[in-house]
């Protein structure tokens, strides 16, 4: 605000906020806060209108700053440790690594839409023991893509899906998903049977009628997260109808597992569209 016989008030108008004092100084950085209501309807407008008033009454020239009501994102962030189901009429910003613990469900509705957020390199990680439950229809598929707006949104802008298991790998019983820095003592990004016997028909769920877009992050030479990266995935999982495009790295990777999958699309990769390594031992149809 630029006050010259120095600043008493701003006045804001068109929207709740509350007239703002001013410090009496002929210049002053001032922090609005505008909530958007909860009924506001998306692609309506907002508009607020500032007055800045000086210790004579002089009152500037009002000036309008209009706000387009955009679709609210919810973000999700950090681990889910219980069972969580999203809603399909919600938009979502995956932010960062997403783990989920075992042993929690992450049910996702067909239809939802999915952000990975850029700055973030946003991820959504299945520990092993954990579940997906992501049944999208023809009609109605899930969808996870980049935040960028439409035109803008280019390979590796998010770090796509990663789904871990106990199936046989020849890696080693507990090891590390490329892509993934390890932490000591966590289970994050983990994959293989642990001490226990292989679990070639280890169950992480169900992955169906879904599109993954933009995604993959090469971190460093062969230490690159996919669209869909795959580790020890057991026979019990169903993936299938699975569609990605515009991947940075491999479209689909599999690390050692067993599970069985129909119905694959890769759409203009930039690297392998289909890299099977570590022991791999399923089957993959159409």
């Amino acid at each position: 605000v630029d006050a010259p016989n120095g600043g008493e008030t701003l006045q804001i108008n068109g929207v709740s906020n509350p007239d703002i004092t001013l410090n009496g100084s002929t210049a002053q950085d001032v922090d609005v806060d505008i909530t958007i209501p909860a009924n506001a309807v998306v692609g309506s407008t907002i508009t607020a209108v500032f007055t800045a008033v000086d210790e004579e009454s002089l009152s500037s020239i009002p000036v309008e700053f209009v706000i387009t009501v955009g679709d609210p994102l919810e973000i999700l962030e950090g681990n889910i440790s219980a069972n969580t189901t999203l809603d399909a009429g919600t938009k979502y910003l995956i932010r960062g690594k997403v783990y989920v613990q075992s042993p929690a469900t992450l049910t996702i509705p067909a239809g939802t839409v999915l952000y990975g957020e850029k700055d973030s390199d946003g991820t959504l990680v299945i520990n092993r023991g954990a579940k997906i439950d992501a049944k999208g229809t023809a009609a109605n598929p899930i969808i996870m893509t980049s935040q960028a707006p439409t035109g803008f949104r280019n390979r590796g802008d998010w770090g796509g899906v990663v789904i871990l298991g106990k199936a046989y790998n020849s890696n080693g019983a507990t090891t590390t998903i490329e892509g993934i820095s390890g932490e000591a003592g966590s289970e994050n990004g983990v994959y293989g049977p642990g001490a226990n016997p292989s679990a070639d028909n280890d169950n992480s769920g169900f992955l169906q009628y879904t599109r993954i877009e933009f995604a993959g992050i090469a971190l460093s030479q062969d230490n690159e997260l996919n669209s869909l990266t795959m580790g020890s995935v057991g026979s019990a999982t169903t993936i299938d109808h699975i569609m990605v495009s515009y991947g940075n790295d491999d479209a689909s990777e599999w690390s050692g597992g067993s599970v069985n999958h129909k119905y694959l699309i890769a759409y203009s990769t930039i690297n392998d569209d289909f890299d099977t390594d570590r022991g791999y031992n399923g089957k993959i149809h159409y």
